[in-house]
């Protein structure tokens, strides 16, 4: 059996990059880096190097101008980046300093980043057991590993927003995660 180590070295890992309001960087993850030196084709730099911040990220966090205040109905915006054949995906999201903050603009912007496989497989049979899904939780799953938007899965399931926003909620406890990605890592292999 393989240990955890080798489990996770054999996944793309997202990269967190958080931004300042006045998209000033103040944290970027040992995998963002990786992903932004190939974005970039920077691969050979020194590892301590922080490459170049694409402006498709800038681009992303200022379409979150607007929206919701509140956390849980924050907007979260993907977009894809290009580079050499390869595509990689973005979610940007609001973060909130405080409780009280969520009446104001967000502190920070998280911007997470990762290489797109094409082929992200989830064994829909195993996940429904495991977890214990609905048939409807189990297609939302799959299309949040494509990396659909609650917007996006409920035009494809013929659902509405704020149904899929439920559904997620309940996976989410289901899983004991607290994010999209972490139903993502779940779930994928």
């Amino acid at each position: 059996m393989d240990s955890f180590d080798d489990i996770v070295r054999k996944r793309s890992m997202p990269g967190v990059v958080i931004l300042s309001t006045e998209e000033e960087p103040v944290y970027i993850s040992d995998d963002a880096l990786r992903t932004l030196k190939e974005i970039n084709g920077t691969d050979g730099s020194p590892p301590d190097t922080a490459p170049p911040i694409p402006d498709e990220v800038y681009r992303l966090c200022r379409s979150m101008n607007g929206g919701s205040k509140d956390e849980e109905d924050a907007p979260s915006h993907s977009a894809a980046i290009s580079r050499d054949g390869r595509q990689y995906m973005m979610r940007a999201s609001p973060l909130f300093r405080t409780e009280t903050q969520k009446e104001s603009e967000p502190s920070y912007i998280m911007v997470v980043i990762e290489p797109y496989l094409k082929e992200r497989r989830v064994d829909t049979t195993r996940t429904v057991a495991r977890f214990g899904l609905s048939k409807r939780e189990a297609q939302i799953v799959d299309e949040v590993v494509k990396g659909g938007t609650n917007r996006e899965i409920a035009e494809e399931l013929g659902i509405r927003e704020d149904t899929v926003k439920d559904h997620i909620k309940n996976i989410m406890r289901k899983m004991d995660v607290h994010s999209r990605t972490a139903i993502f890592s779940r779930v994928t292999r």
